[in-house]
């Protein structure tokens, strides 16, 4: 094997040594409805879960609604941990997205975080369905890399019913979390102008110095040995 050779298998681990391990981060955003079959003029709950081992540093969205057979009856943040960054709309309610934002330095990994309860119309037709769309999810993890992420559409569903119909038991809905810090009840200021790690900017800066430093040590060790036999 000649020095050139030796040479450049040195710099080839060289550069893989250098480069960071990437993980991708986990994240599971589950809608869970309270009701899965409803009756002309009840109303139902739909609780918004997110889970990450990597940690929750924050989510937005848009939903979407049968607006001819149910009526938005209001929108609930139930995790003080966040700060709700929800825009609101002429008539001070919040409109059909949801903005939320870590506060202070707390780690989550799973939180029953926001809850928007619908009421069924009185003139919806029974036998057919109502559906709830998610959608243009973007969010954020505590991983070091890898940390953003986006998911395209995710959709629930109730049945309408005959009123004398009963409808299956209840589940309560999830009580807003009672750790929280005093004054949360208002947006935090702060938590506006946090801005979810650029994962990918650091991987590439990290690979772009593994291959000056690598490059530097191919020039020397070629100029020491290219005269070698």
């Amino acid at each position: 094997m000649t020095k050139k050779v030796i040479i450049l298998v040195i710099s080839l681990f060289l550069i893989i040594a250098l480069i960071p391990q990437v993980k991708a981060a986990t994240f599971n955003v589950n809608p869970t409805l309270s009701k899965t079959e409803v009756k002309p003029g009840e109303t139902f709950t739909v609780t918004l879960r997110l889970e990450s081992e990597d940690g929750i540093s924050g989510i937005s969205l848009d939903y979407e609604y049968d607006t001819e057979k149910l009526e938005r009856v209001n929108a609930t943040l139930l995790d003080r941990k966040f700060g709700d960054m929800t825009e609101l709309d002429e008539n001070d309610e919040p409109t059909n997205t949801m903005d939320l934002i870590l506060n202070g330095s707390s780690t989550v990994t799973s939180s029953d975080c926001y809850s928007i309860e619908f009421k069924v119309k009185s003139n919806a037709t029974v036998g057919e369905k109502a559906k709830i769309s998610f959608k243009n999810i973007e969010y954020g993890t505590d991983a070091s890399s890898n940390s953003d992420g986006t998911i395209d559409l995710i959709e629930r569903e109730v049945t309408i019913v005959p009123s004398s119909t009963p409808s299956p038991s209840t589940s309560p809905s999830p009580s807003p979390s009672t750790d929280e810090t005093p004054g949360n009840d208002e947006k935090d200021p702060s938590a506006a102008d946090k801005k979810f790690p650029s994962a990918g900017k650091m991987i590439l800066s990290t690979i772009a110095i593994a291959g000056i430093i690598a490059a530097a040590i191919f020039g020397f060790l070629y100029r020491k040995y290219r005269d070698v036999k």
